[in-house]
């Protein structure tokens, strides 16, 4: 992470990944064969690349960073 404002990207996107992840576990137990869901489902894993590589880099920071970043942004 080259700067405080990528931090803060990573953990918005982050925080945004895991908020779409639990509507789909939602949606998924509800019927998760319905073309709605699986339209979904294909949308949260084309993104899921860029939020890998911005876990990848949040996981790479000082604790007291993870901590004040999280803090700050949810």
């Amino acid at each position: 992470m080259a700067n405080e404002a990528g931090a803060e990207e990573d953990v918005v996107l982050l925080i945004d990944a895991r908020r779409e992840l639990k509507e789909l576990s939602a949606l998924l137990e509800v019927a998760p064969s319905s073309p709605d869901v699986v339209k979904a489902m294909r949308t949260y894993l084309a993104k899921a690349e860029p939020v890998r590589d911005a876990f990848h880099r949040f996981c790479a920071l000082p604790s007291g960073t993870l901590r004040s970043a999280i803090g700050e942004l949810r």
